[in-house]
């Protein structure tokens, strides 16, 4: 690992016919950022031109204080033309107020102005329920939100509230993502404990029927320190969840009961939104650089290959549509975007990327959506910052966004 860290560290960023030697020990780093470094270096050693992965090595060397080099990951980065914009929080604060970065910065935003074509569907009142997951039923004309307070609320496109699975119900614990089985009149819920809390909290999945909010079954994985965040249906009913912290997937079947932990540990690493290809023969999950394609049922997995203008890194929540995915790509811009994936007849490369919404003035933490009468539904201000600050929630907007030019 020594041998590769050092690699990346002394390879050279070049830009504009500039370059600069980034000779940094990795035992010269803060020892909180060794572990990343090692994670960053392998990616980076194999793609040295993804704007995502530019983007972590820009975020760890601001993160140690190596300002010039990371401004000139920064340059590189922006140099592809990909829209990947600095957020504050990722490790650029130190960065803000040098003037090198406000130029970085508003030439990214210079080309690539915000895209507003988003309209406010419905307002939630309960203010405070973080909803990281949203999930929409055909058949019940609803949407289904999970919570940070260990609920599932049903909501319908006015906006009207009610609990669909109570606080805490079977173990229930913080609700991440959740999806619809119109097919079997089911919803999956992904539930977690975050930093171990809470101690009661089932991790794995949840299973409940739609009719009633009656749980059908639950699904713990083997490990309480799992994040199992994003899960998706296969068309057999086969369940596919990510967990975040192993870079692996959790499979249900639902038939039998079986929970299996499926591929190699770190195959995918920080797994995060998954999808089911439209023709139901391959899964796509999201990585912090890239989109990876698994096939069903041989669980063999190979990252899309794109372009260099295209960054497909730090999909939140990730859905099939026709042939192509649209997701919400959260941790490499500023105030998280919507995108547009079109991929190639076959599934296994991206062609382009088309930004469908960003820089909207009410995005405050996006992080996952739902396909419902040929638009794109999310809420707007998720508002996980305020959690635990005593800070005032403002009132949730969940917006449409037109999937049709």
């Amino acid at each position: 690992m020594r041998n590769r860290a050092f690699l990346w560290f002394s390879l050279v960023l070049a830009c504009a016919g500039t370059a600069r030697d980034l000779r940094v020990w990795p035992e010269e780093l803060p020892a909180g950022q060794r572990a990343d470094a090692a994670m960053i270096a392998a990616a980076y050693e194999a793609q040295p031109h993804d704007a995502a992965v530019l983007y972590q090595v820009a975020a760890n060397l601001a993160r140690a204080g190596r300002t010039e080099d990371a401004l000139e990951a920064l340059r590189r980065m922006a140099a592809l033309e990909t829209g990947v914009d600095p957020r504050p929080p990722d490790g650029f604060a130190s960065l803000m107020a040098h003037p090198e970065f406000q130029r970085i910065v508003a030439d990214i935003r210079a080309k690539h102005p915000p895209v507003l074509r988003a309209r406010e569907a419905f307002t939630l009142e309960e203010t405070d329920l973080t909803p990281e997951g949203i999930a929409w039923s055909a058949k019940t004309e609803r949407f289904y939100l999970g919570s940070s307070k260990r609920k599932i609320v049903a909501v319908d496109d006015r906006g009207h509230a009610e609990v669909f699975v109570p606080p805490a119900h079977e173990g229930l614990g913080v609700v991440l993502g959740v999806r619809v089985d119109d097919v079997r009149g089911e919803l999956w819920a992904a539930s977690a404990r975050l930093n171990g809390q809470p101690e009661d909290a089932l991790v794995g999945l949840l299973r409940v029927r739609l009719s009633d909010g009656e749980v059908l079954a639950r699904y713990p994985t083997d490990a309480v320190d799992d994040l199992v965040n994003d899960v998706a249906v296969a068309p057999n009913g086969t369940a596919y969840a990510t967990i975040t912290t192993a870079g692996r997937l959790l499979r249900v079947d639902p038939n039998s009961g079986r929970v299996d932990k499926v591929l190699a540990p770190g195959a995918i690493p920080d797994a995060n939104g998954i999808a089911v290809a439209r023709d139901g023969r391959a899964l796509f999950v999201a990585s912090w650089h890239d989109v990876y394609r698994v096939e069903l049922p041989s669980l063999t997995v190979r990252a899309l290959s794109k372009p260099k203008n295209v960054a497909s890194g730090c999909f939140d929540g990730l859905y099939a549509l026709g042939n192509d995915l649209v997701g919400i790509q959260n941790c490499v811009h500023a105030t998280g975007r919507v995108a547009r994936l079109h991929l190639d007849a076959r599934g296994e490369r991206i062609e382009r990327a088309t930004v469908l919404e960003s820089y909207n003035p009410q995005f405050d933490g996006v992080t996952t959506g739902a396909i419902a009468r040929e638009k794109f539904f999310f809420v707007a201000n998720v508002q996980f910052r305020k959690l635990g600050k005593g800070e005032r929630f403002d009132p949730l907007h969940v917006l449409a966004l037109p999937l049709s030019p």
